[in-house]
C-alpha cells in the first residue's frame, strides 16, 4: 500500500513522514501504510462516533483493503508501534488525537493530560 489521501480531513499527512523519517521494520508495514490506518481509524471514529473491538476492525480492514499479510499483525503494529504515540502527533488537531485514542480504547497518559501543547484548552 503506497499511496494514501495526502489531505484527508484535511490534514497534512505528510507531517506524518517528517517525524519518522527511517522505515518500519515491518516488511507489509511502511509509513503509507501506517498513515493509512490511522486514516482508517480516523474515519470510522468520525462516522461512527464509537469504539471498536481492535480484532474486528482490523480482521475487516485489511480484507477489505487487500492489504498483504495477516491481520493480526497490522493490529499488534497499531498497539504496539503507533497508538503510544499518537499524543504526541502534533500535526492532528487535538480533537483527532483524542478521537483516535476513543476509537481504539486507548487512555490518556497523565503526562500529556498536564502538557499545555496537548491540552484543548489552548487549540482552537
Amino acid at each position: 500500500m503506497e499511496y494514501y489521501d495526502h489531505s484527508f480531513r484535511d490534514i497534512d499527512w505528510a507531517k506524518y513522514q517528517e517525524l519518522f523519517t527511517k522505515e518500519t521494520k515491518s516488511e507489509n508495514i511502511n509509513r503509507s501504510t501506517q498513515i493509512n490506518m490511522l486514516q482508517q481509524l480516523l474515519h470510522h471514529g468520525v462516522v461512527h462516533k464509537s469504539v471498536l473491538i481492535m480484532n474486528e476492525f482490523w480482521k475487516e480492514t485489511v480484507k477489505r483493503e487487500k492489504w498483504k499479510g495477516n491481520w493480526f499483525n497490522y493490529r499488534n503494529h497499531f498497539k504496539d508501534v503507533i497508538a503510544p504515540k499518537i499524543e504526541s502527533f502534533e500535526f492532528l488537531h487535538v480533537k483527532f488525537r483524542a478521537l483516535l485514542l476513543f476509537v481504539s480504547s486507548r487512555s490518556v497518559q497523565e503526562e500529556c493530560a498536564k502538557n499545555p501543547k496537548t491540552n484543548s484548552m489552548t487549540q482552537k
